[in-house]
């Protein structure tokens, strides 16, 4: 939660100089997923935020997969499972320079296709173990909401893309 913490300073104060700008993002959480085993470490869907590209922008894309280290034990992923880095996030994100829609002050990718895929499996969307963990109920499973994730974004016109 620290992290959400210092980012929501970072936004306030950089909201507060005029030379900044920024667009506020709702989660989409893809509770398709949860049925084919892709799924955080504590059970729950993963989710993305999106914004839609217009004009010349349409066909282009950003696709960012957030980071967040690797868990290095049990019990540092069964900790976090109970924070943002291991669970679903639902909330609105604030982003701004590349993530920006406004040509201002974006002027290469205002209105391209930009995508945020949230980090919950702790191991940089590379796992892909069947069992639940027995012992803490934690799934690993980053490798199937990797798939999930490019298949959902392969709808919305990835597929068709001209720069990515």
């Amino acid at each position: 939660m620290e992290l959400v913490g210092l980012y929501l300073l970072l936004v306030s104060l950089a909201m507060m100089n005029d030379q900044v700008h920024a667009v506020t993002l709702k989660s989409t959480i893809v509770e398709t997923a949860v049925a084919r085993g892709a799924v955080c470490l504590d059970g729950k869907p993963p989710s993305y935020n999106f914004f839609e590209g217009s004009g010349s922008g349409f066909n282009n894309w950003i696709v960012y997969l957030e980071g967040g280290a690797w868990c290095t034990s049990k019990d540092d992923c069964l900790l976090r499972s109970k924070t943002y880095t291991g669970t679903t996030y639902r909330g609105a994100l604030t982003f701004f320079g590349i993530f920006d829609d406004d040509i201002k002050f974006n002027p290469d990718f205002y209105n391209w296709n930009k995508v945020y895929i949230h980090y919950c499996d702790g191991s940089s969307f590379m796992s892909d173990i069947e069992k639940i963990d027995p012992e803490t109920k934690l799934t690993y499973r980053g490798a199937r909401i990797y798939n999930i994730m490019m298949e959902e974004l392969l709808a919305k016109g990835l597929g068709t893309a001209e720069n990515v």
